[in-house]
């Protein structure tokens, strides 16, 4: 689809809520970026940094996850993205766009309702913003969460990585700390979040 064709006014489903996380540009470079009025054709990107037209984006968003995408025509605020989405997976994407509408709307809740499952000698790694890598032990696990067991707790509100999935600090614990998970995540969630290699 042509930016042309796409009238975000237009979209079946749009979360406007700004939304964080970062892009890797063509050339692997990471850049920190807010985006809004997301659809299930693109959003509008804001950072400090300006894609060329056309360029090969990957966006890491909270509650979205891992997207890929190309810049498109520069805004008022920053710059356009569509993304890069199969077919087969636009409707599963809507669905997702429709639930966190729903969600930011108050029309939908994400209560803590998803059965906790525990683990014994689950080994990951920590990883804060700014490179630190601290080991850790995943003590529970539930789809929106995970309880982790750590010797060094970052702050309340913090954004860290689990393995390899984007997590929000919720709440400090006798064992360590309880996070959130900002991202999707890929048909192993384990997998991802016992990976300890490089984000």
């Amino acid at each position: 689809m042509s930016e042309h064709d796409w009238d975000m006014d237009d979209a079946p489903s749009k979360v406007s809520r700004v939304l964080f996380g970062q892009y890797a540009r063509a050339d692997r470079s990471t850049c920190p970026c807010s985006v809004k009025n997301v659809t299930v054709d693109g959003a509008e990107f804001t950072s400090a940094v300006m894609p060329a037209h056309d360029e090969a984006v990957v966006a890491t968003l909270e509650h979205l996850g891992r997207l890929e995408g190309r810049a498109g025509r520069a805004t008022g605020s920053g710059f356009m993205v569509h993304w890069n989405i199969d077919p087969a997976e636009r409707t599963s994407f809507l669905s997702k766009l429709t639930w966190l509408d729903d969600y930011f709307q108050g029309k939908t809740s994400d209560s803590r309702q998803y059965n906790r499952r525990k683990f014994d000698d689950a080994k990951s790694v920590v990883t804060l913003l700014d490179g630190r890598r601290i080991p850790c032990e995943i003590i529970d696990l539930s789809l929106s969460g995970a309880g982790v067991s750590i010797q060094m707790v970052p702050d309340i509100g913090s954004k860290i990585y689990l393995g390899k999935v984007l997590c929000e600090v919720m709440r400090h614990t006798d064992e360590g700390l309880g996070v959130r998970f900002l991202t999707g995540f890929g048909s192993d969630l384990m997998s991802e979040l016992l990976d300890g290699s490089a984000i």
